[in-house]
């Protein structure tokens, strides 16, 4: 992962590099991008990235991270149902859709997956389950559960042209994750 900091230097460096990177993968596969090709289009040398990043994925994951932390910003999860949540994810997807639509013709999905499971985190799972019907060491299977849902969903969409409306889509969304059942 990409090492996080709050200093806006290493901040701005770190950003400069998800462009470049942004960059290079509508000029070519992601397999065939180089650290040595992403410092020349960021502009920096191998050292500075490697202060930023311990590989080329931790850019992907950077890049998406950034995406996921606008919809936290937006997201109220005590006071807000899920149809609402969902409805700000599928207009992120939308809002986003050119970065998403490069990730996904560049098989770039499966970091999706693995950031939005970062992302779905206990105290998601706890404010929208019944907490006597699901034990909290299976709080990391259901957040599987759902990312793998949601980016199975999106990438349906995607595929879809993005025919249905946003509202469509939390609704469906919503049915298909349905609250996890008690397991006896």
């Amino acid at each position: 992962m990409a090492k996080k900091s709050m200093n806006i230097t290493k901040k701005k460096t770190q950003v400069a590099f998800a462009e470049a990177m942004l960059k290079l993968l509508y000029e070519r596969e992601y397999e065939k991008i180089t650290v040595a090709r992403l410092c020349d289009k960021a502009g920096f040398v191998r050292k500075t990235f490697y202060n930023n990043f311990a590989s080329k994925d931790d850019v992907i994951y950077f890049a998406l991270e950034d995406i996921f932390t606008k919809i936290e910003d937006k997201v109220d999860l005590n006071n807000m149902s899920i149809v609402t949540i969902l409805k700000i994810c599928f207009s992120f997807v939308i809002e986003h859709k050119d970065k998403l639509l490069l990730f996904y013709h560049r098989g770039l999905f499966r970091f999706a997956w693995k950031s939005i499971t970062k992302n779905i985190t206990q105290e998601h799972i706890i404010s929208k389950i019944d907490k006597k019907s699901v034990r909290p060491e299976d709080y990391k299977y259901i957040a599987a559960h759902m990312a793998s849902a949601l980016i199975s969903v999106i990438e349906t969409w995607i595929e879809n042209n993005f025919l249905e409306s946003i509202e469509h889509m939390a609704k469906l969304t919503e049915y298909l994750l349905n609250k996890p059942k008690t397991i006896e």
